[in-house]
């Protein structure tokens, strides 16, 4: 009997040199490849261990829409809707609907947070573009509360027009959460209820805003208490999805940087600024959510380093000049990110700020503030405004950035803007109406507060709350038309979410010295 190790031999000389050659490449590549399928394997689950993230990215109530999977259709109006009533103070201690029902029924349960918690920071008190008690008015546990509201000089008449706004807005936004400055009218007459009127046709606009008319409808929700959260319908849409398809799109619109809407049109830097203040709110009255907080604290590092050094803000990233409009969306974007307790290195940026307007404030004796220094006189876009009245537009900007930053009410320099905006109140008359201007002031005297503000308030509601689109206008119903001195860029949709931002100043922000 022949040992096995003798079989193998004489098999292994019997075997052809290829045959024996063959096999044992054969077995190199099977043991090769047996190596590096595990590899992989490893590689494969080191990507799941290591970065279990990848499924956090959004979170589940903010996931992107797939807009190719939504077809515009005709709304049919159905459900019952339901109008706020503010009824005197000492009627009553709790907001009611026409039927009576209470602010839960009303308006259901998604936003009451915001009153008692608007931002994380018991101190969101000072924030400007923030409001400190979470602004909200259908219901009012969402913030500001009825009380509130009818103190700070708001009415029925006021609130109406502001959910009319927003209305309006809500049946205009494009499939994919934006907002277009020019083709806006393309959303016209989805809702039954509207579409036997006239349509939104309006000469079209700038439509390198669309980023920052997006934010500005934004901020105008987030306002008024909405937010992605909110379940409340009108007209067949409901708010909340209007506020999160908006936030979505915004955020689709960052680049790695964290500029939000790209270097688009000669004067960028707005829609930024517009966008990244709509993020900060809407972090900030929510109390979380990582897709909205990381998008923020991006846009709001950009916002930091987009300053020129020592100096302020201008159109663009550091050009090396400033102006004090800029400047002003600037500083609130700061303020607002800073009482959401959003991180970023804004060290001397509030001084900066200060600075600036100190710099560009006449040494005249009136406290006017110019636009990229001091008399610069009217700002006007030839061919576009020259021929609107000039207004103090940037002394109101400057007195609210000084009350927000120094809390100082008897600052000569607040005193004397706000004596020069008292001087020139809202006016609905041909050349002189100018819904930047009055926003700003509002903000402004809001603040100051007293006679002042009495006087403004009753201008300012007397200038706009007539001339807004009534419930006979068709498409039209529930906005401003654009005939204001900067509308030609902005058109219908920049008009209607100004005027509403401004009818929200009643609750919107927390008064700096009287803390209501």
């Amino acid at each position: 009997m022949i040992p096995d190790g003798n079989k193998v031999d004489q098999v292994v000389e019997k075997t052809p040199w290829w045959v024996i050659s063959s096999f044992l490449h054969l077995a190199l590549l099977m043991v090769a490849g047996l190596f590096f399928g595990i590899q992989a394997m490893a590689q494969e689950d080191e990507v799941v261990v290591v970065s279990p993230s990848r499924k956090k990215v959004t979170l589940p109530e903010m996931e992107r829409p797939k807009i190719e999977q939504i077809s515009k259709k005709l709304i049919e109006h159905t459900e019952q809707e339901e109008d706020p009533i503010i009824k005197d103070a000492i009627d009553s201690d709790h907001p009611e609907s026409i039927d009576d029902d209470t602010v839960h029924q009303m308006e259901g349960k998604s936003l009451d947070f915001n009153s008692k918690n608007p931002f994380k920071d018991k101190a969101a008190g000072d924030l400007i573009g923030g409001g400190a008690t979470g602004g909200g008015r259908f219901g009012y546990p969402r913030g500001g509360s009825r009380e509130l509201t009818v103190k700070g000089g708001g009415d029925n008449r006021t609130e109406k027009a502001v959910l009319a706004a927003l209305r309006w807005l809500a049946r205009h936004q494009n499939l994919d959460g934006s907002w277009k400055v020019t083709g806006y009218h393309e959303e016209c007459n989805q809702v039954a209820k509207y579409a036997s009127g006239p349509r939104c046709v309006d000469t079209p606009g700038d439509a390198s805003h669309d980023t920052g008319v997006t934010g500005l409808s934004l901020l105008a929700f987030l306002g008024a208490g909405f937010s992605y959260q909110s379940s409340e319908r009108y007209d067949g849409i409901n708010f909340g999805d209007v506020v999160k398809k908006g936030l979505q799109w915004l955020i689709s619109q960052q680049d790695p940087d964290g500029l939000v809407g790209g270097r688009v049109g000669e004067r960028w830097m707005y829609n930024h600024l517009i966008a990244t203040l709509a993020l900060t709110e809407a972090y900030g009255r929510t109390g979380g959510g990582v897709l909205i907080q990381n998008a923020a604290e991006k846009a709001l590092a950009y916002t930091v380093q987009a300053k020129n050094p020592g100096a302020a803000w201008r159109y663009t990233y550091r050009p090396g000049d400033n102006d004090s409009s800029i400047t002003g969306w600037g500083a609130m974007v700061l303020k607002s990110a800073a009482m959401a307790n959003l991180g970023s290195p804004v060290a001397g940026v509030s001084s900066n700020v200060l600075d600036w307007f100190d710099e560009v404030t006449s040494r005249k004796g009136y406290y006017d503030v110019g636009y990229t220094y001091a008399d610069s006189g009217k700002t006007f876009e030839p061919g576009r405004n020259e021929r609107f009245q000039y207004h103090p537009s940037m002394a109101a900007v400057a007195s609210m950035s000084r009350m927000f930053l120094e809390k100082n009410r008897r600052s000569p320099a607040v005193v004397g803007g706000c004596n020069l905006l008292i001087r020139d109140l809202p006016e609905w008359e041909k050349d002189k109406i100018d819904y930047y201007y009055w926003y700003y002031g509002s903000l402004a005297l809001f603040q100051f507060g007293g006679a002042h503000w009495e006087k403004w308030n009753a201008a300012m509601k007397e200038a706009l709350l007539p001339h807004q689109n009534g419930e006979d206008s068709g498409c039209q119903s529930g906005s401003w038309d654009p005939v204001g001195r900067w509308s030609h860029a902005g058109t219908r949709v920049y008009a209607t979410a100004i005027n509403a931002l401004t009818l929200e100043v009643y609750y919107r922000y927390t008064n700096v010295f009287t803390g209501r």
